[in-house]
């Protein structure tokens, strides 16, 4: 069963793969997620496009993080959480991406050594779980 356009219009991925949404793959918006306050704005002309899910990341403190892949137009303005990040910056993603820039460097937590993947981007450091995650879709896709 295809399910109806959204607004009208076919989705890129559609276009793209020549499959429709409910047929091949899935599609999904979370409004609350994105901005508060325009909710429903947000759910009738999507302004994120998620193309999916990456390979579920468990962390040493026992999380289980799932990278989620989407397209984000070069305009919106987002507000990070200063209690989740230190900084904010926009890396090139074929610098991210290639696997020449992950370095693996080692530290020692709870009385045992671990290691870690660091990625450098001018006087930004991108370590622990985001640069795992980058590091692991790396991989995944032979960037």
């Amino acid at each position: 069963m295809q399910a109806p356009p959204i607004n009208g219009c076919t989705l890129p991925q559609e276009n793209a793969s020549g499959k429709s949404l409910g047929e091949g793959f899935g599609a999904c918006v979370n409004p609350e997620f994105m901005r508060e306050g325009t909710a429903v704005a947000d759910y009738l002309q999507p302004s994120i496009t998620v193309i999916g899910t990456s390979d579920v990341y468990k962390t040493g403190t026992g999380y289980a993080v799932t990278p989620v892949l989407a397209v984000v137009p070069p305009d919106l303005e987002l507000q990070p959480s200063p209690t989740e990040v230190a900084a904010w910056f926009e890396a090139p993603v074929d610098f991210v991406f290639d696997r020449a820039n992950h370095v693996e460097q080692t530290a020692y937590w709870q009385a045992q050594e671990r290691r870690y993947i660091e990625i450098m981007w001018q006087e930004h450091r991108i370590w622990g779980v985001t640069a795992a995650i980058i590091a692991n879709l790396a991989r995944r896709i032979a960037w």
